[in-house]
C-alpha cells in the first residue's frame, strides 16, 4: 500500500492532495540530518504535502551574479555543494544560504524577492525530489514489495530476453544504487558481457537485519532494463541515498556531470521527481530551477542523451499536477530530449490507478505486478491502508488493483531476492529497455537514442481506457526476441 495519508474532499471522497506520512518524514529526516540537512514542509507539522531545504532558496540560472551580490547583502550567501565542491561560477541555478536570524521561512523569502521588479519567477525553495510519488513527497512507488518465490520458480516479468539486444549502449540509472548481493541468482543481472555497476545502496538493512521499507529500487529497475535489453551496459548511482529521496539541486548536479562525462551515456533513467512548491492559488505555475538547468544542458548541440523519467504516482490529471522533470516532456521545446513514462495495469487495457496522465505523458507502460531483483531478507508492511476502496479514484478504474490487496501494517515477510512491485518507477525501465534494443536491432540508430525514440513514436497506438474512456498512448505488446 502507498505510504502517504489520504487527503478527503467535501463529499468524503478520495481526493485532494496526497500527503507523506509521519513515520516516512522522519525516515527522511534523520537521514538528511547526517549531512546537516533540514527541512521546512506544508503544513509545518503532522503529515506534510511539500518539503524543502530549510534555510536556503534557489536563484534561476538567469539571475545574474550582481544581482546575487545584492542578496549576499541582504544575508543570502552562495554555499558549496553536500560533498564540500564549489558550485558552478555561471550559467546555472544557484544555491543560496539565508541569514541565520532570517524569520521568515525559505518559501517567504523566495517570495518576496519574485515580487521584485526584474526578478519575478527567478527564484525557488530547494525542493525534495523523491523516487516518483507525487504533489507530495512521497517516495515510494505505488505500493511495497511483495516477496515471490526465487527464480527460476518465478521468472521476472518483463521476462528476460535472450541475443543481443541493446548492446553497446550506455545507460545511467540515477537512483538508490545497487543492494548488497544485487547480483545473486539474478542471473540476467550478470551474464553476458555488458557489465552491470555502480554504487552501493546505503541503508539496505536497518540494524535489526530486516530490509529497509526503502531498500531495493534501484536494483528493481536495473534488473527490468537488463530484462528487455539484456546487453545493454548499466551504471546505477546512489543520488537518492536519503531512503529514495534528495534535494533538487543535488539531482539536478547529478545528471548534468552524467551528462558531461565522456562518454556520456546514451540513456539516463531517472524514476524519480518533485512537485515544486508553489502559491496554489491558480495562478502561477511552478517553476522547478535546477531541473530547467538539465533541460537546458540537454538540449545544447553536443549533447546526444535521451532522459526517461517517471509521470509519478498520485492518480492524478490530465492538468493538476506539475511533476518535473517528466512535466517537460509537454514542453514542445523539449519534446525530444526528454520522455514521461505513465503505468498500464496489468491488462493492458487502461492506466493504472496510481499513474499521473494527462497530455504530457509521452508513453504508458507495464506498471502494475512487475517482478525483479530485490534484497533478501526479512521485510516487514509499514502502512498500508487496506479495506476495500482504491486510494486513488473514486470510483475505482477497474477491480483488483494493488490499492485493495495489500498486507496488513506490521505483518513480516521473507524475502528471497524476487518481488513484485508496481509504479510508475518501473514503467519507465521499461522504455528504457525498449530504446536501448531499436537501437541496437536497426543500425541507423546507433549511438542515435533519441532518433531511436522518434522512431519508436511510429509504433504507438492509442487505446481508450477501459475505466473512463481516458485517451492513452501505448506501445504494441513487447513480443520475446532471440
Amino acid at each position: 500500500m502507498p505510504r502517504h495519508d489520504q487527503s478527503r474532499g467535501a463529499d468524503g471522497r478520495p481526493g485532494g492532495i496526497q500527503a507523506i506520512s509521519r513515520a516516512q518524514f522522519a525516515a527522511i529526516t534523520k537521514a538528511a540530518e547526517r549531512e546537516n540537512v533540514r527541512f521546512e514542509s506544508e503544513p509545518s507539522d503532522g503529515a506534510p504535502t511539500h518539503v524543502w531545504h530549510k534555510g536556503h532558496i534557489v536563484a534561476g540560472a538567469e539571475v545574474a551574479d550582481y544581482d546575487i551580490g545584492e542578496l549576499t547583502r541582504h544575508g543570502a550567501e552562495v554555499v558549496r555543494h553536500l560533498d564540500g565542491s564549489e558550485q558552478e561560477p555561471s550559467g546555472r541555478a544557484k544555491l543560496l544560504r539565508l541569514n541565520e536570524n532570517e524569520t521568515r521561512s525559505a518559501w517567504q523569502v523566495a517570495a518576496y524577492f519574485n515580487n521584485l521588479r526584474g526578478l519575478e519567477g527567478k527564484f525557488s525553495v530547494n525542493n525534495l525530489v523523491h523516487v516518483a510519488h507525487t504533489d507530495g513527497v512521497n517516495f515510494c512507488p505505488a505500493d511495497e514489495p511483495f516477496p515471490v518465490r526465487p527464480y527460476p520458480e518465478t521468472i521476472p516479468y518483463p521476462p528476460p530476453q535472450s541475443g543481443d539486444g541493446g548492446a553497446g549502449v550506455r545507460v545511467e540509472v540515477i537512483d538508490s544504487g545497487l543492494s548488497p548481493g544485487w547480483g545473486e541468482d539474478h542471473p540476467w543481472l550478470t551474464d553476458g558481457p555488458a557489465e552491470v555497476s555502480g554504487d552501493t545502496e546505503a541503508g539496505t538493512y536497518r540494524p535489526d537485519g530486516r530490509i529497509d521499507a526503502h531498500a531495493g529500487h534501484g536494483t528493481f529497475i536495473t534488473g527490468i532494463v537488463r530484462c528487455v535489453a539484456p546487453a545493454a551496459t548499466v551504471h546505477v548511482s546512489n543520488t537518492m541515498r536519503w531512503a529514495g529521496s534528495m534535494l533538487e539541486s543535488e539531482v539536478a548536479r547529478a545528471v548534468i556531470e552524467v551528462l558531461d562525462s565522456k562518454p556520456a551515456p546514451d540513456i539516463i533513467n531517472l524514476s524519480a521527481g518533485c512537485v515544486p512548491m508553489h502559491t496554489h492559488d491558480g495562478k502561477s505555475t511552478p517553476v522547478s530551477l535546477p531541473m530547467l538547468d538539465v533541460m537546458n544542458r540537454l538540449t545544447r548541440p553536443d549533447c546526444h542523451t535521451l532522459l526517461v523519467t517517471a509521470a509519478g504516482n498520485d492518480g492524478r490529471g490530465p492538468d493538476d499536477v506539475w511533476f518535473f522533470p517528466a512535466e517537460y516532456a509537454g514542453y514542445p521545446e523539449f519534446r525530444d530530449v526528454v520522455v514521461a513514462v505513465g503505468a498500464l495495469r496489468q491488462d493492458r487495457e487502461g492506466r493504472t490507478c496510481f499513474t499521473n496522465h494527462g497530455g504530457w505523458v509521452t508513453v504508458y507502460e507495464d506498471g502494475e505486478k512487475l517482478v525483479n531483483a530485490f534484497p533478501p531478507g526479512l521485510f516487514q508492511y509499514q502502512e498500508p491502508l487496506g479495506g476495500t476502496e482504491c486510494v486513488y479514484q473514486s470510483p475505482p478504474l477497474y477491480p483488483g488493483c494493488t490499492c485493495v490487496t495489500p498486507p496488513q501494517k506490521g505483518t513480516v515477510v521473507r524475502s528471497r531476492g524476487m518481488a513484485e512491485w508496481s509504479g510508475t518507477s518501473f514503467a519507465t525501465p521499461v522504455v528504457v529497455g525498449r530504446i536501448a534494443e531499436r537501437m541496437s536491432r536497426r543500425r541507423q540508430f546507433a549511438g542515435r537514442p533519441r532518433a531511436a525514440m522518434q522512431d519508436l513514436r511510429r509504433d504507438l497506438i492509442e487505446i481508450e481506457d477501459s475505466g473512463d474512456g481516458v485517451r492513452l498512448p501505448i506501445f504494441p505488446k513487447r513480443v520475446p526476441t532471440g
